[in-house]
């Protein structure tokens, strides 16, 4: 389950479809900003970051990739615009904090 925190207005009808056909989740080697590197909880406006996972997507085939973040150990902490959470078996799991 991905959950997505992009603006509403607008967009709904290009994310309606998705409800049913899903997105590809893709581990790109763009990492997750370490927190040794940038405090998690600063509020920033870059987005150099996000960009750099979106070039990467472009140049893979198939339709509705959505970036997944690592950290440097290789676990999945986040999207580039969105939360990551699975759910085996009816139970919710995410990344901790």
């Amino acid at each position: 389950m991905l959950v997505t925190d992009l603006p509403v207005k607008g967009r709904i009808w290009n994310f309606a479809p998705l409800l049913n056909t899903g997105v590809n989740a893709v581990i790109t080697n763009q990492r997750a900003i370490p927190a040794w590197v940038m405090d998690p909880k600063v509020k920033h406006r870059s987005r150099i970051w996000m960009k750099m996972a979106e070039f990467e997507l472009q140049s893979m085939k198939g339709a509705n990739n959505w970036a997944l973040w690592s950290d440097t150990d290789g676990y999945v902490t986040e999207g580039h615009s969105h939360n990551f959470f699975m759910v085996p078996g009816g139970t919710i799991y995410t990344p901790e904090a």
